[in-house]
């Protein structure tokens, strides 16, 4: 009986170690359904190996994000083998020269896990062998990333959140951003204290190709032109609420009042959805475009939807209840963004203009830019045209006059904040916080 007793143990730690080394594959979603409920199994029962799981999710996701290398803080290893051996723990071989990923800025946003988890203390961290389930190989490198992501004294940003920014937009006194890169945490939620959630999204079909952001009540709406569809994120909770399905290439997209709208740039049809029900109009011919010509732009006004077809040059009216066609303006070249200034509509042509036309569709004014602008803000009595060939435009819309123009690296898209100031998705310059005349207050990410 005591060697059965005995052998029963044994193969039961042998499973829990088992399980333990199967962790990052399980963070990762690369276990077959199988092995993962056998890892889901042991962990409803072990409170210890649930809270390394949390650890290496932090881990994990510091690594997936390509950080920027400098060297270590001045101190940092001398201090932390101080802890681990004071603590009584194993300690790690340590080479003469490491690397830690940091960014240059020292007053940064800080890092967050995606989702509600207890924080981990330095006690945690140092009280169990570190990080037993990696390889020797990877051992140092991970750990002290692991250590320096985890470590409670002020340290600078060390995640690159933003590797290519695509959109941003504000929902109240957050700034929520997604990149078009690969992996499951595109999506990052920065809130007021410039705390860093990333929010986990399901693989999809395709690569993410983030075309629009827009906000309300709490939610944020990002439209992925290359999978058709719209992310909803609860920005409180800090994850993907809802996915609704969207028209092909999905670009323009606009919420007002709970009813959302979207035009398919691809297909040419125009959607709302409103608690469940959904209308669909055809505005145009359907077309074969590249992924990164996915540009249109949706403005609700109080009875008149306002849409771009941009394949055809076309702006178009439509009845906000009906959704029939009101109005076709041929205003030719490539009319792709939409704003409301005062009793003017504001479009963007990525042919190198803005135009200004009254509530009834009559052309007023016209200012033609050098270059291809296909995202526009409005902050005050100023337009800002963001043009992914790397420049960013001011213009001074009560005088009709380009104030100034700023290079930066991609830029993708620009909002305006609740602040007066602006934020750019800058591509791989990460997301630019500006003032309002463009000067750079910070950078965010960036690969």
């Amino acid at each position: 009986m005591t060697n059965d007793h005995e052998a029963g143990k044994s193969r039961e730690a042998k499973s829990r170690e088992e399980v333990q080394e199967l962790l990052p594959l399980y963070t990762l979603n690369e276990l077959s359904s199988v092995e993962a409920l056998e890892v889901e199994s042991v962990l409803a029962q072990d409170a210890e190996l649930r809270g390394e799981l949390e650890d290496l999710k932090t881990v994990l996701l510091g690594l997936h994000f390509a950080p920027v290398q400098t060297e270590p803080l001045e101190g940092h290893k001398e201090r932390f083998m101080a802890r681990v051996q004071a603590s009584g723990a194993p300690t790690l071989p340590t080479p003469s020269s490491v690397t830690i990923p940091v960014r240059s800025s020292t007053s940064g946003p800080q890092i967050a896990p995606s989702s509600p988890s207890k924080p981990s203390s330095s006690r945690r961290v140092v009280r169990r062998s570190p990080l037993p389930w990696l390889s020797v190989g990877i051992g140092v490198a991970v750990a002290l990333g692991a250590l320096t992501l985890l470590r409670t004294d002020p340290v600078p940003t060390l995640v690159n959140v933003a590797p290519d920014a695509a959109v941003v937009v504000s929902s109240g006194d957050n700034l929520v951003f997604a990149s078009n890169v690969q992996g499951k945490y595109p999506i990052v939620v920065m809130d007021k204290n410039g705390k860093m959630h990333p929010v986990e999204v399901a693989p999809m079909a395709k690569n993410y190709w983030f075309t629009e952001a827009v906000a309300e009540g709490g939610k944020v709406y990002i439209s992925c032109g290359a999978n058709h569809m719209i992310l909803v994120v609860d920005v409180a909770k800090g994850v993907v609420s809802s996915i609704e399905k969207a028209p092909s290439g999905v670009a323009g997209l606009s919420i007002q009042n709970g009813k959302l709208w979207m035009k398919g740039a691809a297909n040419g049809e125009l959607v709302r959805l409103e608690k469940g029900n959904v209308q669909t109009r055809e505005i145009g011919k359907s077309s074969t475009l590249p992924v990164a010509d996915y540009m249109d732009a949706v403005l609700p006004l109080e009875k008149t939807v306002w849409v771009t077809h941009h394949a055809n040059g076309e702006l178009i009216a439509l009845n906000s209840d009906s959704l029939e066609v009101e109005k076709r303006l041929e205003l030719g070249g490539a009319p792709v963004a939409l704003s409301r200034w005062n009793s003017k509509i504001l479009v963007a042509d990525a042919s190198g203009k803005l135009l200004w036309l009254s509530e009834s569709g009559t052309l007023e004014r016209t200012l033609k830019l050098q270059g291809h602008p296909d995202k526009l803000a409005v902050q005050g009595d100023y337009a800002y045209l963001s043009d992914r060939s790397g420049v960013v435009f001011q213009v001074n819309l009560k005088l009709g006059t380009l104030e100034r123009k700023v290079q930066f690296t991609h830029p993708m898209d620009i909002t305006a904040l609740p602040d007066g100031h602006l934020a750019l998705a800058d591509g791989p310059g990460g997301v630019v916080m500006l003032d309002a005349n463009l000067q750079v207050l910070e950078r965010i990410g960036g690969s």
